[in-house]
């Protein structure tokens, strides 16, 4: 009985310590782990992806596919289906827990109190994010039609840059533009991006190899740490 009782006792504490060592791993992780984002501008609400956004995506994508045929590379066979989506949002969220990529989407800020009220106007890309000694990102955006020359993505994107600036704490984000979309331009401009030059045949979107002005922004309050 004794024997049977210290062996008990000793199962006991193996499996606490077990149970602690976990709970100290998953508080680290936790702890560790980069929340979400939700930004919120004067007219605009930008947020992380959901696995439920994957009907919005395809929504937009269907109703924006001769517009933005033109600045995007040949899509993969499956791209408008349910499934695709899925797991392309969920390997974001992955990714992002890696610190590998952030991705954003676009609605109206009416959508916060109304959700039903908002359609997906367009989606922000920061791929790939680049850890020190680079400590940068790529900057990417499409803009639903109907939402074009109406300032959306100028705010939208403002609140990324500023995000990726304060809580990735990163030194410069890059962007580039086709010369024959200016309003992507437009865009940068306003966000104080400067002109790094122009790479001539650099990405073959729509059909052809497309010049593109790269551009950058550097963080002005950039803390080495």
């Amino acid at each position: 009985e004794k024997m049977g009782f210290r062996a008990n006792g000793e199962t006991r504490q193996h499996t606490q310590g077990v149970r602690t060592f976990l709970l100290t791993v998953l508080e680290k992780g936790l702890a560790n782990r980069r929340v979400f984002p939700s930004l919120v501008g004067p007219r605009v609400w930008v947020r992380f992806p959901r696995m439920g956004d994957a009907s919005e995506v395809i929504d937009f994508r269907t109703r924006n596919a001769t517009h933005l045929e033109p600045w995007e590379p040949a899509r993969p066979e499956g791209f408008r289906t349910e499934l695709f989506w899925r797991e392309n949002l969920r390997r974001v969220t992955d990714e992002f827990d890696a610190e590998k990529i952030a991705l954003f989407h676009v609605y109206e800020k009416e959508a916060l109190s109304r959700p039903e009220a908002g359609k997906l106007l367009g989606h922000i890309t920061a791929s790939p994010i680049f850890p020190m000694p680079r400590s940068s990102c790529n900057l990417g955006y499409s803009t639903d039609e109907r939402a074009q020359g109406k300032g959306i993505m100028t705010e939208a994107a403002g609140l990324v840059v500023a995000y990726l600036f304060k809580e990735w704490n990163l030194h410069k984000v890059e962007a580039g533009f086709p010369l024959e979309n200016p309003g992507s331009g437009r865009v940068l401009e306003k966000l104080g991006f400067e002109r790094i030059g122009l790479a001539r045949r650099h990405v073959f979107v729509g059909g052809r190899w497309k010049d593109i002005m790269l551009t950058s922004k550097f963080n002005p309050e950039w803390l080495n740490k």
